[in-house]
């Protein structure tokens, strides 16, 4: 943890304006992964395809999870809780290396109107975990768009939007709404939810983004992408199981430098372990870092 936090703050010194940096120095930030006495969610598999492992879950659809995320968002929206994740309150904010980098190369490069795609960003839990940060950014004006699914989307325009967070059902949506090349895309635990990610990927490479972040993907040293199902802890989380892709890492960070992307940093902590949740932060070849 203590190698992670170094890392963390060494990209942050070399990448952060001063603004950034003198507010890292007074938030205590707790670094992700979990810590390994969390209840552990247990991967079942590999199976053939995709399709395969849809059949074997309950999926991402399951009634329990959008009552439950919609529930914790909630609390977190009205004060009653300082944050949440995958519908777990936490008193303390665990902040992202990879998000918080992510967030100090875009500003760097856009001061007057940073525009953030969060694909797959829940019901504003990055938003909310980064607030306090997003605040100090003025004048600097914030746009954070979250691509969802349409039950999340719906949810997320009728109790969450307000002046530079919206919610899209898809990021064709939130690429048209950005009305401009977006400064950053982040996905957080949810690009291995997709059935086909890497023509997610290719999507957003054809939007030209410059910068792209990765935070809890889960990867593995392995040289292949694998379909697996998780389970989480029932009785920590939710009961319901989901289809997830476990992607081989050096192939994954293959794919994006084949199609013009640089990796900036990996917050790994633990990168020969399988089923590790890893953070990577990519720019676009040839642009300032």
């Amino acid at each position: 943890m203590r190698e992670g936090n170094g890392v963390a703050k060494a990209v942050a010194r070399s990448l952060c304006p001063p603004v950034l940096w003198n507010l890292g120095r007074s938030v205590k930030t707790h670094l992700q992964p979990t810590p390994p006495s969390a209840p552990h969610r247990t991967f079942h598999g590999p199976y053939a395809s995709w399709q395969e492992a849809v059949a074997r879950s309950d999926g991402w659809d399951a009634d329990v999870i959008t009552a439950r995320s919609l529930e914790a968002a909630l609390k977190v929206r009205d004060g009653e809780i300082e944050w949440e994740q995958d519908t777990i309150p936490s008193r303390k904010i665990q902040y992202s290396p990879a998000i918080l980098a992510m967030l100090a190369i875009a500003v760097q490069r856009r001061r007057d109107d940073l525009c953030v795609i969060d694909f797959g960003g829940n019901l504003a839990t990055n938003y909310y975990q980064n607030r306090k940060i997003l605040a100090q950014l003025a004048p600097t004006r914030v746009r954070w768009s979250i691509v969802e699914r349409p039950v999340f989307a719906a949810l997320g325009n009728e109790h969450f939007a307000r002046d530079g967070l919206a919610f899209h059902s898809s990021l064709r949506d939130a690429l048209r709404a950005a009305g401009r090349t977006p400064d950053a895309i982040l996905f957080s635990g949810s690009l291995q939810c997709l059935a086909d990610p890497l023509a997610t990927l290719d999507e957003v490479v054809a939007s030209g983004v410059g910068v792209l972040a990765f935070d809890r993907l889960i990867v593995s040293p392995a040289d292949e992408h694998r379909v697996y199902v998780q389970s989480p802890d029932p009785d920590y989380y939710y009961p319901a199981t989901y289809p997830t892709w476990c992607f081989g890492k050096q192939r994954f960070v293959d794919h994006l430098e084949a199609n013009g992307y640089r990796l900036v940093e990996d917050f790994t902590l633990t990168p020969e372990r399988e089923f590790d949740h890893c953070g990577m932060v990519f720019v676009r070849a040839g642009g300032a870092t």
